[in-house]
């Protein structure tokens, strides 16, 4: 969170976290400005705050502003490149460590999270990559493009491993649920199949 005093002595509190339109903890939320008349309705609001966390702990610590020039101020802004573009140009070393970076991230939260979490997160991302659907298609195609025969192999094989990993490692329940989906999305394919043959004989 940050908080910024303005001339009127209002202080404005920003929260990156997800929280609903009253600035409470919401797995559905997002980020929120909230402005506080006085220094009383902030410390109001952080007790509210700290009661919904759980948590009667929090750490304040001062944020320095400088001026700066246009031009300063524009070389900064090249700094924060697009990280689409900057997975783009990065190299084979960089993007190892930042992949081996994720990967621990996520195994450290999977365990950490539950189930109602799990399926929130999955909620959002579906969201995302349907509001995102043509900007990632893009993406993937520029990496297909930069991609080379070695990298590619090497992708085909992780997955194969992966793969044949699960298979090792399914229980006979998971085997068969995981052949009637195989089997459902078959025939499913081959309705949608048989569908636009009808429409095209018509």
């Amino acid at each position: 969170m940050a908080l910024i005093k303005h001339t009127d002595n209002s202080i404005y509190l920003f929260d990156s976290h997800a929280r609903n339109h009253t600035g409470m903890p919401d797995e559905n939320g997002t980020a929120v400005v909230i402005k506080c008349d006085n220094i009383g309705m902030l410390v109001q609001y952080l007790h509210c705050l700290s009661y919904e966390l759980n948590s009667d702990l929090f750490e304040i610590v001062p944020v320095q502003f400088y001026c700066c020039s246009q031009n300063q101020f524009s070389s900064l802004l090249n700094i924060y490149v697009n990280p689409w573009e900057r997975q783009l140009k990065e190299t084979d070393k960089h993007r190892e460590k930042r992949l081996a970076k994720s990967r621990e991230y996520k195994r450290k939260r999977r365990l950490e999270e539950t189930p109602q979490q799990r399926e929130a997160l999955l909620k959002k991302l579906k969201i995302y990559r349907m509001e995102h659907k043509e900007q990632l298609k893009a993406y993937r195609e520029k990496r297909k493009l930069k991609e080379t025969n070695t990298e590619r192999r090497i992708k085909l094989d992780a997955k194969k491993r992966s793969y044949n990993k699960m298979i090792s490692q399914e229980t006979e329940s998971k085997r068969q649920t995981r052949l009637e989906k195989k089997k459902s999305d078959y025939q499913k394919k081959e309705n949608r199949k048989n569908k636009s043959r009808l429409k095209n004989n018509i």
